[in-house]
């Protein structure tokens, strides 16, 4: 016996309206996740990292530099280098983002100098400064979280960073 296929009516358009307007209202409420200027790095100014454009800065503190580095790493350049006990080894991280130190292994290796993960306004970079203290290979990882206006829609997404030190 073969059923003869049922033709839509009124209620069930109206139903899908609703549970299509509910979902899209569903999806824009959880897609709405405003980030506090807490979370955001810090607090808010008119000039963001480097003196224009962002309304919330990307890490707290200025960086008052002072420290020669014998290296330098950043991830918009190099993400390995050398470096030997003793020397300072700095890292800088953009700023479109909000980074955080994840690791660094072996944890000894490394020992922070000054205030970490400042920024530096001259090229609106966070920075973070370690001095070498035992040899071997380093691995230093950073996640870095989508920088948003608090009154405004922002992705969800994290990015990891990764630089690499052979330390003698």
């Amino acid at each position: 016996m073969k059923l003869a296929p049922r033709l839509p009516g009124k209620q069930d358009y109206l139903s899908r309206f609703w549970l299509v307007s509910l979902s899209a209202l569903l999806a824009l409420l959880l897609g709405a996740c405003g980030v506090s200027p807490s979370q955001a790095g810090g607090s808010t100014s008119s000039a963001g990292p480097g003196g224009s454009g962002m309304a919330i800065r990307p890490c707290l503190g200025d960086y008052t530099g002072g420290l020669n580095a014998a290296l330098t790493l950043s991830n918009s350049a190099s993400v390995s280098g050398s470096a030997h006990v003793g020397d300072i080894i700095e890292i800088r991280l953009d700023g479109h983002h909000k980074w955080m130190l994840g690791a660094v292994k072996p944890s000894a290796a490394l020992v922070a100098k000054e205030e970490q993960g400042v920024l530096d306004r001259a090229d609106g970079t966070c920075v973070w400064d370690f001095q070498a203290s035992e040899p071997g290979d380093v691995i230093i990882t950073y996640s870095g979280l989508a920088l948003c206006d608090p009154t405004q829609a922002c992705p969800d997404y994290a990015i990891a960073q990764h630089f690499s030190l052979r330390i003698s």
